[in-house]
């Protein structure tokens, strides 16, 4: 995301101030291209972006308070929440002046608040930048392939995952979701030791890279610890065929979050209201 600001501004990204008065480029950070796409992810780490200033200068005051200058070409590492609160977008239209009768009408005159213009612009400047933002971070929405594997497709993607997973597992299928591509099911375990039910899903891994068609698996793990000592667990499985999207590892992963994080905080409310 690329932007510029004609006259100095000052700009909120995720928990970092911005003050520039030339161009700054946002951009996520690049994953280690050594890392495997199957990986385990907290829903709790947030999204790392890169602000690169194109033109002009900028000051850029971080979460501690810490206030680095920057010039043009410099980048600097900014944490975006992963999964951010409703986002308010606002556009501002100058209001019109009262309409007088014809025999009260003056000549022909407009008011206009001093700064309006420059106020509308920062405004429209700061929208683009947050849209650029939730884009970044979420992903955009994958249409399903043509030629999907019949494995992996929604009519048969839950019995897939059922026949991989070891029958006296301790972990149980919560649910999938295929409102878009790949298909991501949710595997919750309850009342778990330190290790999480580790050998289940060793196993389950295993097991889907032997599967017909499946090409790409990602497993992201979200873990509640109760107070008794025990956990819950959330695992959310992923599985693309080949030739996907460039982007998918990032729409996964916020789909993949958003899915484990719900089922954690309703599992919790339960056992907060359990006796």
């Amino acid at each position: 995301l690329a932007l510029s600001q004609p006259t100095p501004a000052t700009l909120t990204v995720a928990n970092t101030i911005v003050r520039t008065s030339g161009a700054v480029e946002l951009t996520p950070t690049p994953e280690d291209p050594n890392m495997d796409w199957t990986h385990a992810a907290s829903a709790a780490v947030g999204g790392l972006l890169t602000l690169t200033v194109t033109a002009g200068t900028a000051d850029v005051t971080g979460p501690d308070g810490a206030t680095t200058a920057l010039s043009a070409g410099d980048s600097v590492p900014v944490v975006a929440p992963r999964s951010p609160g409703p986002t308010r977008l606002v556009e501002v239209s100058p209001t019109p002046a009262p309409v007088a009768s014809p025999s009260e009408r003056p000549a022909p005159h407009r008011e206009t608040r001093p700064g309006g213009a420059d106020e509308l612009e920062r405004l429209r400047f700061e929208n683009e930048l947050l849209r650029g933002q939730l884009s970044l971070i979420q992903g955009e929405a994958i249409a399903w392939p043509d030629n999907v594997a019949a494995s992996i497709s929604p009519e048969n993607f839950e019995q897939s995952l059922l026949g991989a997973l070891p029958t006296d597992s301790v972990y149980q299928l919560d649910g999938v979701d295929c409102s878009e591509y790949p298909c991501i099911g949710f595997l919750v375990g309850t009342g778990l030791d330190e290790d999480h039910g580790r050998a289940d899903i060793d196993a389950l891994n295993d097991a889907l890279r032997n599967l017909e068609g499946a090409s790409r698996i990602s497993m992201s793990h979200g873990v509640s610890e109760n107070s008794g000592g025990s956990a819950t667990s959330v695992v959310a499985v992923a599985i693309a065929g080949e030739g996907a999207d460039p982007n998918l590892a990032q729409r996964v992963d916020f789909r993949s979050e958003s899915g484990m994080r719900d089922r954690l905080e309703d599992l919790s409310a339960e056992a907060a209201e359990a006796p």
